[in-house]
């Protein structure tokens, strides 16, 4: 039995409304949550002057379900080949159990 995963994704705060997007397209229906973090021990070639004095990144984090973890990393190769060059840090992680309360049937 395939377990479904979240996959989670990381990226520059600069193309969040392009993966927004992107994921509506792709995704809108299952959903998906997206929130502003820090990212710490980037390479320091890819932060700002400003993110080099704070010591963290500024990014974005997508977290989406997916049934199945090969279509999580197609996902991510798929996002890869949209962004070329850009840094997408991303993992997958096994989902124990999911739902939803309060809705109506």
């Amino acid at each position: 039995m395939i377990q479904p995963c979240l996959l989670t994704l990381i990226a520059a705060r600069t193309h969040e409304d392009t993966i927004t997007d992107w994921l509506l397209g792709t995704h809108g229906e299952t959903g998906f949550a997206c929130f502003p973090v820090f990212g710490h021990g980037a390479d320091a070639h890819t932060l700002s002057i400003g993110e080099r004095i704070e010591g963290r990144a500024r990014c974005i984090s997508f977290q989406i379900v997916s049934e199945h973890p090969d279509a999580a990393r197609a996902l991510v190769e798929e996002l890869a080949e949209r962004l070329p060059n850009q840094p997408l840090r991303w993992w997958l992680s096994p989902l124990l159990d999911s739902g939803r309360t309060g809705t109506s049937a």
